[in-house]
């Protein structure tokens, strides 16, 4: 009797742990589809602008509608500060966001339609865009004593697909604050990767991606890449490698 006693106080420990581990699989199960199902849902979700839109249709219901983030300080020894503006889409959830880097490298990643440059010492409001447009990466960058505002984004549908956002090439534009003058540095069948300050100099790298067979659509694992130079003095953009170094480079690899 005692020993079926024990076998009984076994069995119930076995079926217990049984209903207790199940019940933990279905649980976490239930955690992964949750997840699986957040992050499925906002990878098919496309940011950008349509190309064709010409903004807002009185009696009509816009699509998107500008919302502004807090004033960013670019330099905490000055009252001068940016604003980003991003767009809340009617459809879609809105997803700008923004940071900081460091003290002479502040900028953010996210979706931005337009940005206003303050100078609050002088009274100065500047719309820095005029044109539709998506950024996607801002920074300011402090070389010397010239301030500049690098943004890098798309204006153009380049892929034709009716749409502006981050699937055409992108586009380098500079603000520079003193000249209070915006540049754009477009590359054809090329689209602008990244971008860094090379420390010790006044020069500005630009990654370019190469577009070889005219598809509108920079594939890293067959297309290659080239570095441009950007000089601040003089605001224009250079090669880092001349075309005379570049073919001897290349005869190499023949």
């Amino acid at each position: 009797m005692e020993s079926l006693e024990k076998y009984n106080h076994k069995l119930f420990a076995i079926i217990g742990s049984v209903i207790v581990g199940g019940g933990i699989l279905m649980l976490a199960g239930g955690m992964i589809s949750g997840l699986f199902s957040v992050f499925s849902s906002r990878s098919h979700q496309q940011d950008g602008l349509h190309a064709n839109s010409e903004g807002f249709i009185e009696g009509e219901q816009n699509e998107n509608i500008i919302t502004y983030f807090e004033p960013i300080q670019l330099d905490t020894a000055q009252a001068k500060y940016l604003t980003p503006i991003g767009f809340v889409s009617q459809e879609k959830e809105e997803r700008s966001t923004f940071g900081s880097r460091s003290k002479y490298w502040k900028g953010a990643s996210g979706v931005f339609s337009n940005f206003i440059y303050l100078n609050f010492n002088l009274d100065i409001r500047i719309q820095i865009f005029n044109e539709k447009i998506v950024i996607s990466e801002w920074s300011f960058i402090k070389s010397d004593s010239t301030e500049l505002l690098f943004f890098l984004g798309v204006n153009n549908d380049t892929n034709k697909d009716g749409e502006i956002n981050a699937e055409d090439n992108k586009s380098l534009f500079v603000y520079y604050i003193q000249d209070k003058k915006l540049k754009t540095y477009s590359f054809s069948n090329k689209t602008v990767l990244n971008y860094k300050s090379l420390a010790k100099t006044r020069l500005v790298s630009i990654t370019l991606g190469i577009d070889v067979d005219g598809n509108q659509e920079f594939e890293s694992y067959k297309e290659p890449k080239e570095i441009k130079l950007l000089e601040i003095n003089s605001q224009k953009v250079v090669d880092l490698v001349s075309p005379q170094m570049h073919k001897s480079i290349s005869t190499l690899i023949e």
